[in-house]
Order: structure tokens, then sequence, then C-alpha cells
């Protein structure tokens, strides 16, 4: 079997956070291999279990096969122009745009699932698109699960690998706007602070643009949403809560 034989996507632009490739790459070098039994579950969990700590940005961040998750080392309560930086979809809509929907599979129905979701979610038809929702999510998982018919533990890593890479390319282009702060990086997104100036989310919205074109294929579009947030209280990563422009709060996590 090939899990971990995976590797880095074309589109990825990155020089200043080089060092998290190459201990990717580092990594698969270590793998165990042409094992069975016990010892080598032993030794396959404790692969899977190593991370990468690292600044970035000016915040700690930790790389591994969990997803990129970074955030101000301390509880924090801010204000200002806030922006959540947000990959619509982000999972699903790489897995189709680089050809990684699992191998098992001998038809286009995780495309046609993820089309009328998207139809759906355009019309604001938010309860019905929930279901297609759960659907396409759920592929991430079952790509790692052995007894399930889309097991494919490859392809599972070289999504979870590049999602956190596209999104480190992401940071490391931003961090050129004069201003610009890291408050959090997450799975599937950012939340940044700019200055509060026409010039600076200008250069932020461009820098998104490049990177949606350069991330995207004609197989799939990968989006990237702005949303503004008026103020954040956050105690890390995973616990959160903060107020939109137009009032509405957004939590996560058990502390709020």
């Amino acid at each position: 079997i090939d899990e971990f034989d995976y590797f880095f996507l074309p589109c990825i632009r990155i020089h200043k956070y080089r060092s998290v490739m190459t201990w990717f790459k580092d990594l698969q070098k270590t793998a165990p291999r042409n094992e069975r039994g016990r010892n080598y579950e032993l030794k396959r969990k404790a692969w899977y279990s190593q991370e990468l700590t690292m600044d970035v940005a000016g915040i700690p961040h930790k790389f591994g096969f969990g997803g990129l998750h970074g955030a101000i080392d301390h509880p924090v309560h801010l204000d200002g122009y806030i922006l959540h930086v947000d990959v619509g979809s982000y999972y699903p809509s790489m897995l189709i745009a680089h050809g990684l929907v699992t191998r098992a599979a001998s038809n286009d129905n995780y495309k046609k699932v993820y089309d009328t979701r998207m139809e759906l979610k355009r019309a604001g038809k938010k309860r019905e698109q929930a279901p297609y929702k759960k659907l396409l999510n759920a592929l991430s998982g079952a790509m790692k699960d052995k007894t399930n018919p889309a097991y494919d533990p490859r392809n599972n890593n070289v999504m979870c690998i590049n999602g956190q890479l596209m999104l480190l390319d992401l940071i490391e282009h931003l961090e050129v706007v004069k201003g610009f702060e890291l408050i959090q990086s997450n799975t599937d997104g950012l939340i940044i602070r700019i200055p509060d100036t026409d010039e600076a989310f200008e250069q932020v919205d461009d820098i998104c643009w490049e990177w949606e074109s350069r991330c995207s294929t004609d197989q799939c579009k990968i989006l990237l949403g702005l949303d503004t947030i008026r103020e954040i209280y956050q105690k890390d990563v995973n616990n959160y809560l903060w107020v939109d422009i137009d009032g509405g709060v957004e939590r996560k996590g058990a502390y709020v």
C-alpha cells in the first residue's frame, strides 16, 4: 500500500517557511513500511502523532496530521478591522480540484453531491444544503478508516498535508501587507487584523484572489470568503467568541 507516498501540490509557493515542507519530506523517510502485526500498528500510531511546532507570523503553530492550528499564546480581546478569511468547503473543494477523491470511487457522485450543495448554498437554502455538507465532509474520515470502502490513506495524507501548506502559503503572502497581524490559523481559514484603510484591504483582496487563482483548477474552484469581525474574545484556537459587523455572535469551544 502507498499510504506514506504523499506529495506536494504544484500550486504551493512557500519560501520563508520552506522548513515546514522539508519537515514533512523528512518525516516521509521515517514512515514504517513493510511490516505487519501489532508492532507495525504501534510504530504507525507513533509516526502519525509527530508534530512540528514553530512560530509563523509571530504566533506559535502546530503542523502534523490533524490540520493547521495556531493562535496568540495568551487570552486576548481584540477589536479593529478584523477579517475571517475562510476557505469555502475547503477539503471537498481540494479533493475535487486536485483529483484526490478516494481512488476507490468508481463514479463521479462526490462531484455531483458537491455541485448540488453549492447550488443550494447559492440559493440561500441553508437547511436543504446541510445534509450534502455532511456527506462531503464524511469522506475525509472515511479515507482513513480501514473498514470503509472509501479507504485511501495516501490521498487523505496528501489532502491533510497540502491543506496546511496552502494556508501557510497564504499567510506568507499576506505578511507583506503593512500592519498585518495574524490572530488565528485553523484547519480551513485564518483570522487576521489589518489597518482600516482601503489600501490594506485591497492588498489583502488581491493576495487572496491570486491564491485562489493559483490553487483552483478547471475541475473545481477553491475560494476564500472575507467576513468582517467587529471584535473577538479568544482563549486559544479551540475556544473563542466573535461578534460580526452586524452584531451576530459566533462561538466555538466548551470554554465559551
